[in-house]
C-alpha cells in the first residue's frame, strides 16, 4: 500500500524531507522521493515526471510516497513526514496580456485548440437578450 504526500507549498522546492518518525510507524517500509524513487523515461508530459527532481510547481505536487503494509500505516507514516521548502514566486491570475499566455496547437485528445464557427460579434449585437458578466471562480484541479 502506498500513501502519497502532497507539497504544502505554492510553488518552490523541497529542501529536506526528514522520514525517521515515518518510518519508526509500524508497518512503514519505506518513503520514496526524488531522492530515492527509481529514475523514469522523459515523459512527454511533465506532469508525469512525479518525484524526479526537487521541484514544486504547484501546491499539491506529489513530493513522497509512503509504502507500506496496510494503508492505515501508509497514511500515518505520510502525517509524521517533515518536508522542508524552499518557496518561489508563483503567479495564479489569468489575464488576457499575461506574458506567459499561449494556445496551444492541439487540446483535449488531439483537436485544434482554437476553432471559429460563425460570428459572434455580428450574432451577439443582434441578440435581444445580452449577458455581459464577469465570474470569479475558485480554481479546479482534476488531479
Amino acid at each position: 500500500y502506498a500513501w502519497p504526500v502532497p507539497a504544502t507549498i505554492a510553488a518552490g522546492r523541497v529542501t529536506a524531507v526528514r522520514a525517521v518518525d515515518a518510518l519508526a510507524v509500524p508497518g512503514v517500509h519505506t518513503v520514496l522521493t526524488h531522492d530515492n524513487a527509481p529514475a523514469l523515461a522523459e515523459p512527454e508530459d511533465p506532469i508525469l515526471a512525479v518525484l524526479q527532481s526537487d521541484r514544486v510547481p504547484h501546491h499539491g505536487w506529489p513530493i513522497a510516497l509512503v509504502v507500506a503494509d496496510s494503508p492505515e500505516a501508509a497514511r500515518t507514516g505520510a502525517g509524521r513526514l517533515l518536508v522542508e521548502y524552499e518557496s518561489t514566486e508563483h503567479d495564479v491570475t489569468l489575464t488576457e496580456d499575461h506574458p506567459g499566455l499561449y494556445t496551444p496547437e492541439k487540446a483535449n485528445g488531439g483537436f485544434p485548440a482554437v476553432r471559429k464557427r460563425g460570428d459572434f460579434e455580428r450574432s451577439f449585437a443582434a441578440a435581444p437578450v445580452q449577458v455581459d458578466a464577469t465570474y470569479r471562480l475558485t480554481s479546479l484541479h482534476n488531479h
